[in-house]
């Protein structure tokens, strides 16, 4: 009994059933298709959709152009749905799995709600995705690819001319450049905006207080000066809770749509007719459609 009350697709059925009984409850209408109803109901949640996008209410004026509006949306809707217009139609076949989809959505707030049980246990689970990586403070002079036929040669020969242990020593002496030459506690976006990822894995095994390189990047070879290093870190839960409660949100909601699909796609059977394919490729199409 517990097993089945924990079924995702019985409580999408159930979330589906309430959905439509308060659709009924808001939906005065009393059942003739003929018959397009204007109460209060319908008037507020007009009025709401407005406020939405104008962030105010609507005047009079704009309320009767929008109940006409309404009137006339309703109108074609259900002449098109007498017509069979919704059939075979590629729009409405996405927007009506849209919908269905955005119903797993809601169901998965109710089967995963966040905890803070759960999102501890979500963080053990993925700490390495929240690592932080390691920031730097330096300074750098560039021995410029335009300026120079071999820039890493030439940067390694002007380390050989001063004393690398003072920082003074090579200030002033790179290439003219519209880059920072100081970079203070510049973490990995920082550091990629301006220089690369290149540049910035190449900053790893560098020791600091003194010059080192050349370090590639975009623009040519760099010498650098570390002042500063903090190592890459495990933040705690706390420093990061607003991205570990995303996270969580978006893979159990991916979770759970997956499960109430999964269990719905089970109740059909799909014929594979087609002389475009071969028999290697139905196979495997039909095979993956089995594989949860």
């Amino acid at each position: 009994m517990k097993k089945w009350i924990k079924e995702p697709l019985i409580h999408f059925m159930a979330l589906g059933a309430i959905i439509f009984l308060l659709f009924s409850l808001v939906n005065t209408s009393d059942g003739d298709e003929r018959q397009i109803v204007i109460d209060d109901d319908r008037l507020e949640h007009i009025n709401a959709l407005w406020e939405i996008q104008w962030k105010r209410p609507a005047t009079p004026t704009e309320m009767q152009g929008l109940i006409e509006n309404y009137i006339r949306q309703e109108v074609l809707y259900r002449e098109a749905l007498r017509m069979n217009l919704d059939h075979n139609d590629e729009v409405v076949k996405r927007r009506l799995s849209q919908k269905m989809e955005f119903m797993a959505g809601d169901l998965n707030k109710i089967v995963e709600p966040v905890t803070e049980t759960k999102l501890k246990a979500y963080f053990e689970a993925h700490k390495e995705d929240y690592r932080i990586p390691p920031t730097y403070s330096f300074e750098h002079v560039l021995i410029s690819a335009q300026d120079h036929d071999n820039p890493k040669n030439y940067a390694t020969a002007l380390m050989a001319t001063v004393d690398a242990s003072q920082m003074a020593s090579l200030q002033g002496k790179g290439d003219h450049t519209m880059l920072p030459l100081r970079f203070e506690n510049a973490g990995m976006a920082t550091i990629l905006k301006n220089l690369g990822s290149v540049f910035y894995d190449g900053l790893d095994p560098l020791p600091r207080n003194q010059w080192a390189g050349p370090v590639k990047s975009g623009f040519g070879h760099h010498l650098v000066f570390i002042t500063n290093k903090t190592n890459a870190r495990i933040p705690e839960l706390a420093e990061v809770k607003d991205k570990v409660i995303r996270d969580y949100e978006y893979t159990t909601e991916m979770a759970t749509k997956d499960a109430v699909y999964q269990e719905m796609k089970d109740n059909y059977e799909v014929v594979v007719s087609s002389e475009e394919l071969n028999a290697d490729q139905i196979a495997s199409l039909l095979a993956n459609l089995h594989t949860p």
